[in-house]
This record gives C-alpha cells, sequence and structure tokens, in this order.
C-alpha cells in the first residue's frame, strides 16, 4: 500500500468514525481530513435532490446523515483504489441499517400517499400502478413492532493530490439497483424539466472550476454509450447500476444488454463537470437513461425466472420481493412506452489523440424513497 492509498484508507476510518459517534462536534475534524479550501469538493447523496457543491454544503449533508439516517457501516475489506496519474480512484461497500415501528400515525401518512396518487393528473391504469407499486413496499410485512432492515450501499470517491495528499473531488453514496426499474422516474417532459435533472443541470453548469472544454468532449462520449474506449487493464473500476465491479470486458456487454435485467443502456441527455490534471482527468455528471419497454417481454422476465425466488433461503421475503418486482413492471407498462430515469455518472481516465479513455467508470441510480426491502443483496 502506497502513501496515498494509506491516507485514504484514514480518511474512510475517520468517515466511519464519524457516522458511528453522530456528534456535530467531529465535523471540521472531518472536513479538514477529508477536503481542502483549494479544491472544492461534490457530494452525490443517495437522494434525487442531494447535490451538494462546496464545503459547506457538503458537511450539512453529513449533519443531516447523522442526525437522520440509520447505522451507516463501511467493509474496509471491499475497497478497491486505482491511481491514475495525480487522480486516485476509490470504491467501498457498506450497508445502511434502519428500522421500522408500526403506529397509526405511519399508516395515516400512507393512506396520504396514496390519496395524492389517486387524485394525480394520471389516467386510472397509471394511478393504480403507482398505488400498487407503493403498497408492495410499504405493507412488506403484516408482523407488528417494529421490522430491521438493511440497505447495501456503495460509497465511492475521486480524490485529487494537493501538497503531495489526496483530497476529495468527487463523492457518492448509492445503492445498488437490481431489477430493471429505479423508483425515480420521468415520464413527461414536464417532470423531466422540473425535477433532478433540469436542477443537477443547472449546478454543473454554472460551476465555475469546470473545464468547459473537457466537459462538452465528455457530454458528446457518454451520450455514444455504449460506443466508448474503457482501459484493458486489471486495475480497471467499471460499476453498473447493480453496484458491480466489472473489468472492461464485462462492462461493455453489460452496457450492451447483455444481461437478464436490462436492455442496451444508452443515455438520451447527459451533463458533466470536468476536472483536468495533466492529460488525466475526473469528472461526475447526471443523465437520462432511455428504455423501450414491452410488457410481455417485461413479466415474461419475471416469470420465467420463478425459481430464483423459489430458491432463496426466506420464501417469505422472496414472496414480498416477487410482489413488487411484478409491481414495478405493472407500474412502468400502465404509463408510457418508454422508460426514462435519472441516472449519476462519474469516472476518472485519460485524454489521448482520439479522445478519452476510461478507467474507472459508475453509472448509478438516485432514490428519492428509502422504503422497506429496498435492496436484495443483504438478503
Amino acid at each position: 500500500m502506497n502513501s496515498h492509498e494509506a491516507e485514504i484508507k484514514k480518511m474512510l476510518e475517520l468517515l466511519q468514525s464519524c457516522y458511528t459517534e453522530r456528534d456535530e462536534m467531529n465535523i471540521e475534524e472531518l472536513s479538514d481530513a477529508l477536503f481542502s479550501q483549494e479544491l472544492p469538493p461534490i457530494i452525490l447523496g443517495t437522494g434525487s435532490s442531494e447535490l451538494c457543491f462546496g464545503i459547506s454544503k457538503c458537511n450539512e449533508i453529513f449533519l443531516s446523515d447523522w442526525k437522520n439516517w440509520g447505522d451507516f457501516s463501511i467493509d474496509m475489506s471491499s475497497l478497491v483504489m486505482r491511481q491514475s496519474g495525480e487522480i486516485s480512484s476509490l470504491v467501498v461497500k457498506g450497508r445502511l441499517a434502519q428500522a421500522f415501528k408500526d403506529s397509526d400515525q405511519r399508516y395515516a401518512s400512507y393512506m396520504d400517499l396514496v390519496s395524492k396518487m389517486a387524485s394525480s393528473g394520471k389516467n386510472s391504469i397509471e394511478k393504480a400502478g403507482d398505488i400498487i407499486w407503493a403498497l408492495s413496499h410499504l405493507l412488506h410485512s403484516r408482523d407488528s413492532g417494529e421490522r430491521h432492515y438493511d440497505w447495501d450501499v456503495t460509497l465511492s470517491g475521486i480524490a485529487h493530490t494537493v501538497n503531495g495528499v489526496p483530497k476529495i473531488k468527487i463523492m457518492q453514496f448509492s445503492m445498488p439497483f437490481n431489477i430493471a426499474y429505479p423508483d425515480v422516474n420521468l415520464n413527461t417532459s414536464e417532470a423531466y424539466e422540473a425535477e433532478f435533472y433540469a436542477k443537477g443541470k443547472e449546478m454543473i453548469t454554472s460551476a465555475e472550476d469546470g473545464r468547459e472544454k473537457l466537459s462538452a468532449l465528455l457530454n458528446k462520449t457518454l451520450a455514444a454509450m455504449p460506443e466508448i474506449r474503457l482501459a484493458q487493464d486489471f486495475d480497471g473500476i467499471f460499476i453498473g447500476f447493480d453496484g458491480l465491479d466489472r473489468n472492461a470486458f464485462e462492462f461493455m456487454r453489460y452496457l450492451a444488454g447483455n444481461n437478464d435485467a436490462y436492455a442496451l443502456i444508452k443515455l438520451s441527455e447527459v451533463e458533466t463537470i470536468a476536472f483536468q490534471i495533466g492529460q488525466h482527468f475526473s469528472f461526475c455528471g447526471i443523465g437520462l437513461y432511455n428504455r423501450e419497454i414491452y410488457g410481455e417481454d417485461e413479466f415474461s422476465r419475471i416469470l420465467c425466472n420463478i425459481e430464483n425466488y423459489k430458491e432463496s433461503g426466506d420464501i417469505k421475503n422472496a414472496l414480498f420481493r416477487l410482489r413488487r418486482d411484478l409491481a414495478y413492471v405493472l407500474k412502468e407498462t400502465s404509463g408510457s412506452s418508454t422508460s426514462v430515469a435519472p441516472i449519476r455518472i462519474e469516472g476518472t481516465g485519460m485524454l489521448d489523440d482520439d479522445g478519452v479513455i476510461f478507467d474507472y467508470l459508475q453509472i448509478s441510480y438516485p432514490f428519492d424513497w428509502i422504503l422497506e426491502q429496498k435492496t436484495d443483496f443483504t438478503s
């Protein structure tokens, strides 16, 4: 382990300690260890509105997590790092433990939510799909009392060297998603303009320290996905929506749709903010992922793999997951024939005469709702 890797490991250990202690008095120590005034950081939280620019806003999201999140733990044994010139990338797995308690107030809030869905401007079939999807999560179990769940979290970061020491430029908290539909989707032009993408685009394009020419090149390159170039060595880090790390060959197959869960991954819109040191660069951004939906195919994908649910060690939870997955398809196919989802993207790479080569790339979904039994990997 070189000195940069040792420093990054120390950062993560301090971050874990601060998330465990939840003491706001620790924020200055954590901020000084992670960030530099010379390198304004960016944090992308799990929520679709959590785009934080600058040290002050990044500190705010830490404080909010310490106050409102469940117990967050980092699996240091899963840490993967790569250095590209003066830029380092890191990915580590974590878990978020959350508890749900039964109460009349909770169920009243659920009723308020479905009432709003029922009075939306969508047609009746779309509204029914939305409500069934929501209730498949909200009524995950009829057991009374308190229920505990774990969510998988991917913590990733990109560090630049400042005065010989790595400091975080970009950090992201994301949740892996191993079925075809995220919980944040945009099906109308009004929603597209009003929600995640428009807000993120405004923030990104107004950032003072972005490299406009490089960002434009990255926007064009990523919009051509899956026709992109990846470093072919064994140290590349390439992560899909499901949070799994693949080598370059496997990731290209993933982008091309050669898997069970997704069709071709192609972005209709991309906006990035990029940073360059010599021939090396880092970036983060947002985009829209469009895929055509064919109802018969979507339902068949689930029903033809029913054995995957039957083979689960916990049959009760497997039944709830089957209901949830069918509810997703019903929700999506009741509306538009195209699913439009906001995504996040981050990475590092090098410039050459032919354009860009990525040696770290991650695509992820934002989440709006943290609901019962949200992800499956921990089960």
